[in-house]
């Protein structure tokens, strides 16, 4: 009878093991670490916080509820005006109060980086979590700067009618930044096959 009634302890202590040992891995830095940014960026990760401790349940309480791994900052050169920009993966937040608050369409900004280490949004965007791969990613184009590869999910890969969560196609969607008009279009979609 002991026994039963010390298994749900054990089990607690189980997961919590098996939970701090993930994020060990993951090598997790606290969002207050992340201080050598534009202050656009230390904005969104304020509010990130603010939201993050918004979830906050019960008497356990955090010194640093949320903490970032690796990918939720790409530095990379989107526009092609030899200044890196900045994407801010919420995907690759980890929330104590909340391990899902950003669901399974976690969005992304795209900040140009301008100078005098200032910042400004010139896009947002969701990507459905498809895979162990990180999106979104950065990859190189013809022009010798990058493009943002996403996920996107049904109507955005040219499904059309009524479909279920179920049978949503996935698809890689390569956005461009265009300079002429100054912001970002799609430049390919490949709908994705998980067969």
């Amino acid at each position: 009878m002991k026994a039963i009634q010390t298994l749900p302890s054990a089990m607690a202590i189980g997961i919590l093991l098996l939970s701090n040992y993930a994020y060990a891995n993951d090598k997790l830095i606290p969002i207050e670490q992340l201080t050598d940014y534009p202050l656009e960026l230390l904005t969104e990760f304020k509010e990130s916080k603010e939201l993050c401790k918004g979830a906050q349940y019960g008497v356990v309480e955090y010194e640093s509820p949320l903490s970032a791994k690796p990918g939720y900052i790409t530095k990379a050169d989107v526009t092609g005006d030899g200044i890196e920009d900045y994407i801010v993966n919420t995907e690759r937040l980890v929330c104590e109060y909340g391990a899902s608050i950003w669901g399974n369409f976690p969005s992304f900004n795209v900040y140009q980086g301008l100078a005098n280490k200032k910042a400004k949004i010139i896009y947002s965007s969701t990507s459905f979590n498809v895979s162990d791969e990180i999106y979104p990613r950065v990859v190189s184009n013809e022009q010798g700067f990058f493009d943002i590869q996403e996920i996107g999910s049904g109507r955005e890969c040219g499904q059309e009618g009524n479909f279920s969560f179920a049978s949503m196609e996935a698809c890689e969607i390569t956005q461009h930044w265009n300079k002429r008009i100054q912001d970002m279009e799609t430049k390919s979609i490949k709908v994705l096959s998980f067969e």
